[in-house]
């Protein structure tokens, strides 16, 4: 079965879309005949938790990015009251965080994780880098091929948030992980896509903070945060370095 690409007008972001087949995950090829599972297992344990957060379920296409554009950053709002089983505080903590990175070959990059508060935009609540909630960490991910890996992160322990705050994901090297045509994006939701849940930065593209839906997707990438209850407390008062914030 042949693969199939759509550009959104006016933009330089594709999606890659695959199909189910009975078998183990198979490399897929950009173009021409491929033969690949739609969601793969995971392929770290998943941790127990009182509580997955996610946009929606996993869908079978990803969000591809085109040369030069690079995608830089994702920041997600988190649903914290959508762990019902932690209602009487209020307040999670987060245990690990997974996301499902499309690869086009044998590469590695980095990414940051964090949490950080939220800031009044021009029409809604915007990601606050300078508002640190939990202290960032470090993670080397990597594809074996032209594939879909599902990436899990664990969250030291120790954080505790409550209220409006964002996941927020730095990335440094997907660019040097791109063919000549393609580079690696992150794995779309079922769900529609909810405005100012989502926002972006991407080299060549998308250099100030850029709301998700406005971009033209019509999904959410998928995320899904594990969490624990746990009470509330202040957040951290140190910064970690400023995005300039612009709704679009």
């Amino acid at each position: 079965m042949n693969a199939s690409y759509h550009r959104y007008p006016l933009l330089a972001l594709l999606v890659a879309a695959f199909v189910a087949c009975p078998a183990t995950l198979l490399a897929a090829p950009i173009a021409g005949p491929e033969d690949e599972i739609a969601i793969e297992a995971d392929d770290a344990p998943v941790v127990n938790a009182t509580c997955t957060l996610t946009p929606g379920p996993v869908n079978n296409f990803s969000f591809i990015w085109t040369p030069p554009e690079e995608l830089k950053t994702v920041a997600w709002k988190v649903p914290t009251a959508n762990c019902a089983a932690c209602a009487a505080t209020g307040a999670v903590t987060p245990t690990s965080l997974r996301f499902r990175m499309r690869w086009l070959g044998a590469c590695s990059a980095q990414v940051q994780f964090s949490i950080v508060g939220a800031v009044q935009g021009a029409t809604c609540l915007e990601p606050d880098p300078t508002r640190v909630l939990c202290s960032p960490s470090n993670f080397t991910i990597t594809g074996t091929g032209s594939t879909n890996v599902i990436h899990t992160l664990p969250i030291p322990a120790g954080c505790c948030i409550t209220g409006n705050a964002f996941v927020l994901l730095r990335f440094t090297g997907l660019g040097a992980c791109a063919s000549a045509t393609t580079g690696p994006g992150l794995a779309a939701s079922t769900a529609a896509c909810v405005a100012c849940t989502q926002f972006v930065t991407a080299l060549n593209i998308f250099t100030t903070t850029t709301e998700w839906c406005s971009v033209g997707a019509a999904n959410p990438m998928w995320l899904s945060l594990e969490t624990d209850c746990c009470g509330a407390t202040p957040s951290l008062g140190h910064s970690w370095g400023t995005l300039k914030t612009l709704y679009r």
